[in-house]
């Protein structure tokens, strides 16, 4: 009886396992993967998640592992959900638990840009001049520096990837710098006419007495200078400060420095608290003695030490010295000015910061005398003056024309330096 049992309890296991063996496996295989993105930018302690299309859509087991190579930079979960814990890169790999299938994403964590600001946010340019601007991102230590610099007026201003900014033509442009996620910054550019028409002497004055200007009028350097910041007068440059004890320059006689018909002086000055003799020498182009106009032309400072702070232009015309002059108390010591003077064959006048502050009738031929131009110190050396002689204070932008600027010109000049 029991030989029977066991005879059909082992016929009926061996049908079980000739079906279950015969049975068609109905599963379906995956065959590949592909990532939502291959690459994520995150800032510290913000989150992106992955999402991974399998192949065949209707794969029997879609379950996938995940995994960060640098877990201290990035972390990973195992629904694909991305955190950025520290500055660096990491790659994050998704593999399939069926055929193990590989995929991976490179995630860059980084401090993010917060703003942005650029140097300079108005600038008066000339026309062929150039100037940089900066962009300053916040915060300071911003992964991503990258900044794209563009023009809204290429044909007027035009800028390069480095926010070298060049004036091609009179007008008005705006510059803007843009960085990787979008923050903005602008700077409005005017660009004008330099005014170079009837320039016959030009010194800079920040760092040598060139002329810069085809007569090349070139300065020579007497006694010691010192070197100061201009502050926001021409973005800032180095400019000479003379010492009012020996400093000065000499430039030599020539035809260009020699107008007569007509003639304009425009500088920048800061003038210090002192004394001096009364009409102590911006420029000077004197007379051979001390007779007759004493100056062929001359542009002076009254100390606000020696009766009250003034500033005159004066030109000899047919050897009769003749000027115009500020108001008393025009200047303050310590403080640039703009100072232009001018004579059109009708008037002469001395304009202050972009301001007409005298103007008197005179005609005449302007002398030539044939002397030297001294910046800085009088070209005749007088008994009267031995103790006087030179002029203390910053000098810059020392222009000279052979013709009379225009207010709109003296204007533009203004502009460009303040």
């Amino acid at each position: 009886m029991k030989k029977n049992v066991f005879a059909l309890i082992f016929f009926i296991l061996s049908i079980c396992f000739v079906f279950f063996s015969c049975k068609k496996d109905n599963s379906i295989a995956v065959t590949g993967m592909n990532p939502s993105k291959d690459s994520i930018t995150l800032a510290i302690n913000t989150k992106d998640s992955i999402s991974i299309q399998v192949s065949p859509s209707n794969a029997t087991n879609k379950i996938i592992t995940w995994k960060s190579s640098n877990s201290s930079i990035v972390f990973v979960n195992s629904t694909g959900v991305i955190l950025g814990l520290a500055v660096g890169t990491a790659t994050v790999t998704a593999t399939s638990i069926d055929g193990s299938f590989s995929t991976s994403c490179a995630v860059s964590v980084i401090v993010p840009t917060t703003g942005i600001s650029i140097s300079k946010q108005y600038i008066v340019l000339g026309i062929n001049c150039k100037t940089n601007l900066l962009a300053n991102l916040l915060p300071a230590n911003a992964t991503c520096k990258n900044v794209i610099w563009r023009t809204s007026n290429p044909s007027v201003v035009t800028v390069n990837s480095l926010g070298t900014v060049t004036a091609i033509a009179s007008g008005t442009d705006t510059i803007t710098a843009t960085t990787w996620d979008n923050f903005k910054a602008k700077c409005i550019i005017l660009s004008i006419d330099p005014i170079y028409n009837g320039l016959v002497a030009y010194y800079h004055l920040n760092g040598n007495f060139r002329d810069t200007t085809a007569n090349q009028n070139n300065g020579i350097q007497f006694g010691s200078f010192s070197t100061e910041s201009s502050g926001n007068m021409y973005n800032n440059t180095s400019v000479y400060k003379f010492n009012g004890v020996n400093s000065y320059v000499r430039v030599p006689n020539s035809a260009s420095l020699n107008p007569s018909t007509q003639m304009s002086v425009s500088v920048w000055y800061k003038p210090v608290n002192f004394y001096g003799s009364g009409n102590d020498p911006i420029i000077d182009k004197p007379y051979p003695t001390w007779t007759k106009a004493v100056y062929q032309y001359h542009l002076g400072v009254t100390g606000a030490l020696y009766l009250s702070p003034k500033i005159g232009f004066d030109i000899a015309l047919n050897d009769t010295l003749r000027y115009a002059v500020t108001p008393p108390n025009s200047y303050i010591p310590g403080v640039w000015y703009h100072i232009v003077g001018t004579y059109d064959g009708s008037f002469i006048k001395i304009y202050l910061n972009n301001n007409l502050m005298s103007s008197t009738p005179a005609t005449g031929i302007i002398n030539n005398e044939g002397q030297d131009l001294f910046i800085g110190r009088y070209g005749l050396m007088g008994p009267n003056h031995n103790d006087y002689s030179y002029l203390p204070g910053n000098i810059a932008e020392l222009r000279i024309y052979n013709r009379a600027l225009s207010s709109i010109e003296i204007n533009n000049i203004f502009l460009l330096g303040n």
